[in-house]
């Protein structure tokens, strides 16, 4: 450990010293200080030009903010707007829109990419208020309390877009897992897709013009027209299932890779009143096999609530003929703004613990989870643009009756 001694009665005033990556100095001093790190942040940020728009904004969401932050978090009066009004170009450029809801750029529910004129005096209070935990240590203290749960707190008080069932699907079990960039070729997304769901899960419209859906319903340029069309049954069905069967492949995939024999879509078992049922796979692991059903549903008023009810069904509608041959069941229920229940992590668990090669588990079920978050988006994205694309050519071709594109 190296310990650089500084002379601090020496300082002339025109610099300020750095101490643990923190100015100390002359309030002109600091701000000189303070002003350097923002500029090199925003020109770490301007090279996310030149790459694919899911690395940009990997990069813009989780490298480019940690230097500013613990500045914010250490230096009283920190000025950062400039900052702030860069990130917002480079975020409006990398999803080609003129422009985004603040609130959902600045929350957790959206893009997650904070305002720092409004975080960084909570990130100083939460540093000032632990240091008087430390200083007090041993007496009662109350718990201090995130500058970033705090931040979001605010953020839902002055937005009720933000209280409401979608948006706080949004932030769910594993729904964020599809924007970290990852170079696997399973997970990549196209750079149309991520825009696209990039765009649908911060509210920026993906429909720019008037167009009528073919369930009569007319669709303007806002949101609500991009979850009218991931509702709506009238436009395209085949994508739905391409959703459907992309988040099965990557449970597929992953238990594969574990060595674990997969059948997809068994026909082995019995239902009553010789019913034709089948569940999506059956995983052949020691002991007793297991089947599995995945199902992908709409949000409702209560965070959660449409996923539990899903895999409530399944269950009622699989278990029984699943335990007649001694295997078990687990629905995999998760929602359309991202939200998983617990029967993802759970096969990502069994996965592991049967894994042939103990040394990939852990891999190999974080992989699970982030290719299934991805095959969400990317599903959700084929419907958008799919069923907007249908619509448009219906339109400029001046069908009449019902459309057969």
């Amino acid at each position: 450990l190296g310990v650089k001694t500084v002379d601090i009665s020496a300082n002339d005033g025109d610099e300020a010293c750095e101490i643990l990556g923190s100015p100390f100095g002359t309030p002109a001093a600091t701000t000189r200080f303070v002003t350097k790190i923002v500029e090199q942040t925003i020109r770490a940020a301007s090279y996310t030009k030149f790459l694919r728009p899911n690395l940009a904004f990997s990069i813009l969401r989780s490298c480019v903010h940690s230097k500013l932050r613990y500045v914010c978090a250490t230096t009283p009066g920190v000025n950062v707007a400039d900052f702030d009004a860069h990130i917002r170009a480079t975020f409006l450029k990398i999803v080609s829109a003129p422009e985004v809801p603040p609130h959902m750029l600045q929350s957790v529910c959206g893009a997650g990419l904070p305002n720092y004129e409004r975080l960084a005096p909570l990130l100083l209070e939460e540093s000032l208020a632990k240091c008087e935990r430390l200083e007090r240590s041993g007496t009662t203290v109350a718990p201090v309390e995130s500058a970033s749960q705090r931040y979001e707190e605010i953020l839902r008080a002055e937005n009720a877009e933000l209280r409401n069932a979608q948006s706080t699907s949004s932030k769910g079990n594993h729904s964020t897992l599809w924007m970290r960039f990852s170079p696997n070729a399973s997970t990549k997304m196209t750079a149309s897709e991520f825009v696209d769901a990039l765009r649908y899960r911060c509210r920026i419209p993906l429909v720019r013009e008037s167009l009528t859906c073919f369930c009569g319903t007319q669709l303007a340029p806002n949101h609500d027209s991009s979850v009218h069309l991931l509702n709506c049954q009238c436009v395209t069905g085949f994508t739905r299932v391409h959703r459907h069967d992309l988040a099965c492949s990557t449970i597929r995939r992953a238990a594969a890779s574990a060595g674990i024999a997969v059948i997809t879509e068994p026909t082995f078992y019995t239902y009553a009143n010789d019913e034709r049922r089948r569940p999506d796979l059956t995983l052949l692991v020691a002991g007793a096999p297991l089947a599995l059903d995945v199902t992908i549903v709409t949000p409702n008023a209560e965070p959660g609530k449409a996923a539990r009810d899903a895999a409530a069904a399944k269950r009622e509608k699989h278990e029984e003929a699943c335990q007649r041959v001694g295997h078990g069941f687990l629905p995999i229920a998760a929602e359309m703004d991202g939200h998983c229940d617990g029967g993802l992590d759970r096969v990502a668990s069994l996965i592991a613990e049967n894994c042939a090669a103990p040394g990939l588990a852990a891999s190999i079920s974080q992989e699970l989870k982030l290719e299934f978050s991805s095959a969400i988006a990317r599903g959700n994205a084929g419907i958008l643009r799919c069923s907007i694309e249908r619509l448009r050519a219906f339109a400029s071709h001046n069908f009449s009756g019902t459309s057969t594109l």
